[in-house]
């Protein structure tokens, strides 16, 4: 399975799994090895948010994305920006609505990306499924064919762990929108 994270996934994984913390080391260590291991992309437009919003912040974070910024940053092909293109010519509002002072935004980025690569959608961003229009990025993805997950299903899944989203609405945080597949069974494991 494919993950095109969006900024927001990054920054709350910041947020929530300081890097600069010793408890979180293995965490980091295992994303750098997912992200290492091509499972984990994002456009070169998060780059540029990150640069902006949190790297300056988080030495330890902006030393993680150093390691990784070859194999995790996605260069902007022909391909992806005629798909960027289409994307924000067909949802205009994906890129304005509700970020009057965004110098950048990368959104229909990482969802071409993902489209491309036919990749899973990590956002923190929450569905306005009622919009006349799709603006954020799970409807613009969901719109568009591509599953949008939140961080905590992206990290559940990637460990092979059932996501939140499996385990029914009741559970705090968990959306009905989110589908992410559930890992199969490890080999030799009785799934009964």
């Amino acid at each position: 399975m494919l993950w095109c994270v969006d900024t927001s996934a990054w920054i709350d994984a910041v947020r929530f799994y300081n890097p600069a913390s010793a408890l979180f080391e293995r965490f980091w260590a295992f994303l750098e090895q997912e992200i290492l291991a091509g499972r984990v992309i994002s456009p070169k437009a998060v780059h540029n948010e990150l640069r902006e919003k949190t790297l300056g912040d988080s030495p330890s974070f902006a030393a993680f994305v150093k390691r990784v910024k070859g194999s995790l940053f996605a260069e902007e092909t022909a391909e992806l920006q005629t798909l960027f293109a289409a994307i924000t010519n067909q949802y205009p509002d994906l890129t304005k609505k509700g970020k009057p002072f965004a110098r950048s935004d990368a959104d229909a980025w990482v969802i071409a990306l993902a489209e491309i690569h036919g990749a899973l959608v990590v956002s923190q961003e929450k569905p306005k499924p009622a919009a006349a229009v799709p603006y954020k990025i799970p409807d613009v993805a969901r719109a568009r064919g591509l599953t949008p997950v939140p961080l905590h299903d992206f990290l559940n899944s990637l460990q092979g762990l059932p996501t939140v989203a499996a385990l029914g609405p009741t559970v705090a945080g968990s959306s009905p929108d989110s589908k992410v597949p559930d890992p199969a069974p490890a080999e030799g494991d009785d799934a009964e």
